[in-house]
């Protein structure tokens, strides 16, 4: 396995646990520094630093509306509010960062293959509330299945959507090139 891959998966895996116990533990800022680490370091290392981090803040923002959406409803409630009161917290965009990482990186197999990023969604994401809420940063709805379904949901929909964004930003190959895995067009160069 290529160095870069394990680099990314390593910056996904360090920024939601930063965010989850940041926020845990009355740290929210934790979350969105190493977010903001990982998102150097993952872009540094890309050809297309541009189109990758627009596609990152793209998917991040995306993602943290679908989860304002989920507080709104009353399915989840996340902890340390700082700096608003907003029903999603700012520390939350910080994991959706780290997961935007992946999609150009050790996810980009998800790629083409939509049946198969939704399963890995709907399992997934309710994987990482269901940690989230063991660890304190979330508090799942009184019915706490209501809260796991409803991300499945998001996670099924989103992950094929991310996946099409990211096929759709970054289409040259580099080889050795972590952030972009993608096969040339014929007749790029």
């Amino acid at each position: 396995m290529p160095a870069g891959i394990l680099i990314n998966f390593a910056l996904f895996q360090a920024t939601w646990l930063a965010s989850v116990l940041g926020a845990a533990n009355g740290s929210p800022l934790l979350g969105p520094i190493v977010a903001a680490f990982a998102l150097s370091i993952h872009v540094a290392m890309s050809s297309h630093r541009f189109p990758e981090a627009r596609l990152i803040l793209s998917c991040a923002l995306l993602g943290f509306s679908c989860d304002t959406t989920l507080a709104f409803l009353g399915l989840v409630r996340f902890e340390s509010h700082w700096p608003t009161s907003w029903p999603c917290p700012l520390w939350m965009l910080a994991p959706w960062v780290g997961f935007s990482l992946t999609f150009n990186g050790c996810f980009s197999w998800l790629k083409g293959r939509p049946g198969l990023a939704a399963a890995f969604g709907a399992l997934g994401g309710p994987a990482a509330y269901w940690a989230a809420a063991r660890m304190g940063a979330i508090h799942a709805h009184d019915t706490p299945i209501v809260t796991y379904v409803a991300v499945a949901f998001e996670y099924a929909l989103l992950v094929p959507l991310m996946m099409r964004l990211a096929s759709l930003c970054v289409t040259r190959r580099h080889a050795g090139d972590a952030c972009s895995r993608t096969a040339a067009p014929k007749g790029a160069a």
